[in-house]
């Protein structure tokens, strides 16, 4: 994907994550990208999504390991900060050594958290139409 904006709106989880793996499948690492999005707007859905768009399958939230890691061709950094009060928690959990990692795509829940330490790549914004739909604004800097 080029710099720029891109807006789209989908119909289901399965929309969203079809989206997710087509971005996956256009760039290549490193990456961080920022997930920007309410409580259940589908942030976790769209990291399952870009996962599977690189060949990984059976992504969980890691609301309370903080990261989880897969590995497939490249590595992916699944990072929920919802539960992080200060950029300095994130020390022991070796985030700072893998935003370093120049094979991986970091992907990133609650971003508002650190953005004040860390330069992302790419922007997505996920917000609630109604149950099913969603839209999606992914901006590249």
């Amino acid at each position: 994907m080029k710099t720029g904006r891109s807006e789209f709106i989908t119909e289901s989880p399965e929309e969203t994550k079809k989206l997710a793996a087509n971005l996956a499948k256009s760039i290549k690492p490193p990456k961080i990208v920022a997930l920007y999005g309410d409580l259940g707007a589908g942030k976790t859905t769209f990291v399952r999504g870009f996962a599977e768009g690189l060949g990984v399958k059976g992504v969980r939230s890691p609301s309370f390991t903080l990261i989880n890691e897969y590995t497939n061709s490249v590595k992916i950094y699944h990072v929920d900060l919802y539960r992080v009060e200060d950029p300095g928690e994130l020390y022991p959990a070796g985030f700072y050594e893998i935003i370093k990692d120049k094979n991986a795509f970091i992907l990133i829940e609650w971003p508002e958290k650190i953005q004040q330490v860390v330069k992302f790549d790419i922007l997505v914004y996920i917000s609630h139409l109604n149950e099913f739909s969603r839209k999606l604004v992914i901006e590249i800097p």
